[in-house]
């Protein structure tokens, strides 16, 4: 039987990972072009990140409150 609030923090913790991944390797890899990266597209996925980063630790938060 599958336990949904364990599949639920997994899940969680899965989001959030992505999101600190982006918001960490993207600027790094956009230090690194040859050709300057346009700010823009830059931002929106640094912000995505953040986005992803909240939600993954929301998630987790009410699956282990629902296991406890």
């Amino acid at each position: 039987m599958i336990d949904r609030a364990r599949a639920r923090e997994l899940l969680g913790e899965t989001v959030r990972e992505i999101g600190v991944l982006l918001a960490v390797f993207v600027p790094v890899d956009a230090f690194f072009q040859a050709i300057p990266v346009a700010p823009f597209p830059l931002v929106a996925v640094v912000f995505c990140a953040l986005l992803c980063m909240v939600l993954g630790i929301t998630v987790e938060a009410q699956a282990q409150e629902r296991r406890t």
